[in-house]
């Protein structure tokens, strides 16, 4: 039998495959049979999906996808598209495209990633790779409560990232967040009591490197009408997510016609602030996500 015939079996092989699947699991028992697999693999974290489909020669669409995460936070996906490299049927490491509309936004890449034959689909892969981009995710009214403030953040945000694991190298990756219209509004008894509701910046770019459980913030600046910011540090991720211990500093340069326009502003602050004219406020966070602590 000849390379030709041999590989026109293949893509019949596979072609009943796909088809025998479809007929076999309909929209609804497979998004069930997904869900059940991916929730035993990535507890506390819980997936629910409305319906997945089918789409020939092999693309798999799902809707109505709902990721649960601790403390009652929630990710919607609108939709989402999957779809195998030929490769994966032919290579012991796999490769999928996605594709997926979330947040009136995109996020889009590719996943590599390896099963030991033991494994088969109900665990995760022990090394993986994942490229992805997103780009006019819109993100509103996302809180956040500390006991300096209760802070509610809306902006639109896009980047890219890279995320990989290995069993010898562990948890690591690289990413870029570009933010822009994004209005953060603090309810805080003093700045409340000075007429400060909260701050715009026009755009924020965040830049991180992930090793393990350590998350580096290389740079992060921050750019306004009313101030400038800049933050640098590292975050220790802990479980759950509230205990992870933050080590960041950075500078905060007011505009000096927005501190004008402030009506209570203390003389005492606004002396404070004329002793760093032009060099910005030095600041640190310590402590946890749930308790950070603020020091000058």
């Amino acid at each position: 039998m000849g390379v030709k015939s041999i590989f026109l079996y293949l893509l019949y092989t596979l072609g009943a495959f796909v088809v025998f699947l479809y007929l076999l699991l309909p929209g609804e028992r497979l998004a069930t049979i997904m869900s059940r697999i991916l929730n035993k693999s990535l507890e506390p974290v819980t997936i629910s999906m409305e319906d997945i489909k089918w789409h020939l020669p092999l693309k798999l669409g799902g809707k109505g996808i709902v990721v649960s995460l601790p403390r009652d936070r929630r990710i919607f996906v609108e939709h989402l598209w999957l779809k195998p490299a030929w490769t994966t049927f032919l290579n012991e490491s796999k490769t999928i495209d996605f594709d997926m509309d979330l947040y009136k936004g995109r996020a889009f890449g590719r996943v590599e990633f390896s099963l030991e034959p033991e494994q088969g689909l109900s665990g995760m892969p022990l090394s993986y790779i994942v490229d992805a981009r997103f780009d006019g995710i819109h993100i509103e009214n996302f809180q956040y409560k500390s006991p300096q403030g209760d802070i509610t953040v809306s902006c639109l945000a896009g980047g890219q990232f890279t995320l990989s694991r290995s069993q010898d190298r562990g948890l690591g990756g690289i990413g870029e967040i570009k933010i822009t219209n994004c209005a953060v509004d603090i309810v805080h008894e003093i700045l409340s009591g000075m007429g400060i509701p909260g701050v715009n910046f026009e755009t924020v770019k965040i830049t991180y490197r992930l090793e393990d459980n350590n998350l580096e913030i290389l740079g992060c600046r921050a750019t306004g009408a009313e101030m400038t910011l800049t933050v640098s540090g590292t975050v220790a991720l802990n479980a759950p997510i509230s205990r992870s211990r933050l080590d960041l500093k950075g500078r905060v340069q007011p505009d000096a016609g927005y501190l004008a326009g402030i009506p209570n502003l203390p003389p005492m602050v606004s002396a404070f602030l004329g002793r760093f004219k032009g060099k910005g406020v030095p600041f640190k966070i310590k402590g946890t996500l749930d308790r950070p602590g603020v020091s000058l």
